[in-house]
C-alpha cells in the first residue's frame, strides 16, 4: 500500500519535527536578563537607625566587626573586635582585644557607647569607672561620624545568597566582617538570613556578581 502526503501534510510534519527539536534545546525564549546592584548599602547612624534596618545589619554580624590595627576612637592599638548585641529596643556592645574587654549599652545618635564594665588599662575604655560614672549609669563615649554598610555593588540581584563584606566605620577607622547577602530583583537587601530588609539598592543590567 502506498501513502501519498499532500503538500500541507508535509509542511505540518516538518513543523512538528522542528518544534520538538526546539523544545529539546530548551525552548526559544531568551533567559531573563541578569541584573546587579549598582551601589553599596551605606548608612550614617543617627537617632532613627534602630528603625531603618541599620540595627539589623549590626546585630546579624554576631562575630563582630574586626579592626585589625585597633581603633583610635576607642583607644585600642591591637586587633580589636566590636560586636553589637542585645535587642533593637535595648542594644548592647562588646569590645574585645586579646587581653581586655569592655561591655555596656549601645545607642544611636551617631554611635554612643555607655560603658558599664571594663578591664582596659588605659584610654577611653580604661578601668575603673568613677563613682560619678557609675551613678550616671556608665561612662559615655560618642563617636562621630559613625557609618555602616554592606558591599553590594555588582552583586547579582536574583534572590540567591552571596558572600560579601559588611563594614562599620568609627570616625576614621574602618572595620569589617564577612556576611551572606541576598538581593531581590527589586533591589531589596537582606543579610545573614534576616527576614527584615536592611536597605534598598538600584539595579542595572550586568553580567553577574564579582
Amino acid at each position: 500500500m502506498t501513502f501519498r502526503f499532500s503538500r500541507n501534510a508535509r509542511i505540518l510534519v516538518v513543523s512538528m519535527v522542528a518544534a520538538a527539536a526546539l523544545a529539546a534545546c530548551g525552548g526559544g525564549s531568551d533567559p531573563a536578563p541578569v541584573k546587579v546592584a549598582s551601589s553599596n548599602v551605606s548608612k550614617t547612624l543617627n537617632k532613627d537607625s534602630n528603625t531603618d534596618g541599620t540595627m539589623t545589619t549590626l546585630q546579624t554580624v554576631s562575630s563582630g566587626f574586626s579592626f585589625p590595627s585597633g581603633t583610635a576612637e576607642l583607644g585600642t592599638t591591637e586587633a580589636t573586635t566590636l560586636a553589637i548585641k542585645g535587642t533593637v529596643a535595648a542594644p548592647e556592645f562588646e569590645v574585645k582585644t586579646s587581653a581586655n574587654k569592655a561591655t555596656g549599652k549601645f545607642s544611636f545618635g551617631s554611635c554612643v557607647f555607655t560603658i558599664t564594665a571594663t578591664d582596659f588599662p588605659s584610654g577611653p575604655l580604661a578601668a575603673p569607672l568613677t563613682t560619678a560614672e557609675l551613678a550616671a549609669g556608665g561612662r559615655v563615649i560618642t563617636i562621630t561620624p559613625c557609618e555602616t554598610g554592606v558591599n553590594t555593588a555588582q552583586k547579582t540581584a536574583d534572590g540567591t545568597e552571596q558572600n560579601t563584606t559588611a563594614t562599620l566605620k568609627l570616625g576614621a577607622t574602618l572595620g569589617s566582617a564577612p556576611v551572606k547577602v541576598v538581593i531581590a530583583q527589586d533591589g531589596t537587601v537582606r543579610v545573614n538570613g534576616s527576614t527584615a530588609p536592611i536597605g534598598q539598592v538600584e539595579t542595572k543590567p550586568g553580567t553577574g556578581a564579582n
